[in-house]
């Protein structure tokens, strides 16, 4: 866990980053913010946010215990039947290999090292946020939010990570190896999660 007197506050919903990675957020979300605001094409009620920031180690695993029985378990259960022993060491390794995609396992989020956020956005009375569903996924890849982040997080260090398009954590030295680089085409951008099962 990181003690406390690292951590420094992104919103007043107490979401916080790494005491030397929050300005460099804040210096990215006031540009979004800005750019945000002067959008030609805004509804009423379009708004931006943070949906998770730092995350304990506790917290994390709660997280993870909360996406293995919720999603990932019940997802994995045919492929495992068919194995013809639900709990063996084949259906083990399904359930990894499915999962480790996903999921990364509690203590090596990029959350609990304080250096990632999940965004969310309300666009035309919609909201998308941090659902690590394809069809989720896909739906926040039409977003101006996440138009804005690709031309621009990269500027700023924060890059998307490869299994989930909400989620942007820091790398001062490019992006880390489960991240895509910033600014790629659209094209790319929409076969990331397409091929997603």
């Amino acid at each position: 866990m990181l003690p406390e007197d690292q951590l420094s506050p992104i919103d007043s919903y107490k979401h916080k980053l790494r005491k030397d990675i929050a300005p460099r957020f804040l210096k990215m979300w006031s540009e979004l913010v800005a750019a945000h605001g002067a959008r030609t094409n805004k509804s009423p009620g379009d708004s931006l946010g943070v949906a998770s920031a730092y995350r304990d180690a506790t917290e994390d695993r709660s997280a993870w215990e909360r996406a293995f029985r919720g999603t990932y378990y019940p997802q994995t259960l045919k492929d495992r039947l068919t194995t013809g022993d639900e709990f063996g060491i084949e259906s083990l390794n399904i359930i990894f290999i499915f999962m480790n995609k996903r999921k990364a396992p509690p203590g090596y989020s990029g959350h609990t090292h304080g250096i990632a956020t999940d965004l969310m956005t309300r666009q035309n009375g919609n909201s998308y946020g941090a659902n690590a569903g394809r069809d989720s996924q896909l739906a926040w890849q039409q977003t101006w939010l996440y138009e804005w982040l690709i031309d621009n997080a990269w500027k700023h260090n924060f890059y998307q990570l490869k299994m989930e398009t909400f989620h942007w954590e820091y790398h001062d030295d490019g992006p880390g190896k489960d991240c895509y680089p910033g600014n790629y085409s659209k094209k790319q951008r929409l076969v990331l999660v397409k091929s997603r099962k």
